[in-house]
């Protein structure tokens, strides 16, 4: 009897260590899992720093467009106030010139007036000398003589005027082709600053848009890679859990 119980003590010794055998592996395995766990929390982690990279890469973009705005905006400023400098002394040259030409036109009115006056006056000193003579007045050498030397005047005087009449014309004629020859360069000018405005803008939004279409695409492809990684790690894990027995909400 006594070696019968010293078998069955030796079989309940046997299973005892096989349980602690399986006990031992469960724990090595849920071991493991945790692990696993702790990877899988130092990949979100990993996750979340690239996340906090994107989004500091985000706003460094935001700051570089917005310096550009600012330097678009500050030109378009300074252009303005070059445009604005330049009419303004473009109307006060416009304004003299007007005032030039004005004068000459009325230096020119007045030369025609004086041509007239004399042309009258020598044709009325003329009449004058012929209904003299026809007269029978006595001093007909004195008379042709006085005539002949207020004909002289006359003509010289008449001469000058004309070569006045004619400076002034081409002086005016200079003035006038001067005024629009500068108000045509201004106007060039202004077109021009015009043109390299529109060009500012349309580059500058040119680059804003291409900036930010990138950038969308670029977060929207790790977005993407982010979540396809986050989904089978954390489906991978899960399974694992459920294979031990465990439920992934109580860990």
């Amino acid at each position: 009897m006594p070696p019968k119980k010293k078998g069955k003590g030796k079989k309940g010794k046997k299973k005892g260590k096989k349980k602690n055998d399986a006990e031992l592996t469960i724990d090595d395995k849920y071991k493991k899992t945790l692990h696993e766990i702790e990877a899988l929390k130092d990949h979100l982690a990993s996750r979340k720093e690239i996340a906090r990279r994107a989004q500091a890469h985000s706003e460094e973009w935001k700051k570089k467009m917005e310096a550009a705005h600012e330097d678009l905006v500050s030109q378009k400023d300074d252009q303005k106030s070059i445009t604005t400098d330049m009419t303004r002394q473009y109307k006060h040259m416009q304004t003299e010139m007007n005032a030039e030409v004005h004068r000459l036109a009325a230096e020119l009115d007045k030369t025609k007036t004086k041509l007239g006056i004399m042309a009258d006056s020598m044709v009325s000193v003329g009449i004058m000398a012929n209904s003299m003579v026809s007269l029978g007045i006595m001093a007909d050498s004195v008379v042709s003589l006085g005539v002949m030397t207020d004909s002289v005047v006359f003509v010289c005087v008449m001469a000058d005027l004309m070569v006045s009449q004619a400076q002034t014309e081409k002086q005016l004629q200079e003035t006038t082709a001067e005024k629009e020859k500068i108000t045509k360069e201004k106007d060039d000018l202004i077109a021009e600053l015009q043109d390299k405005i529109k060009n500012m803008e349309f580059s500058y939004e040119s680059m804003m848009q291409e900036a930010l279409d990138n950038m969308v695409i670029k977060l929207d492809l790790a977005q993407k890679r982010w979540q396809e990684q986050a989904t089978n790690i954390h489906f991978e894990h899960k399974q694992k859990l459920m294979e031990f027995g465990l439920n992934p909400l109580d860990i």
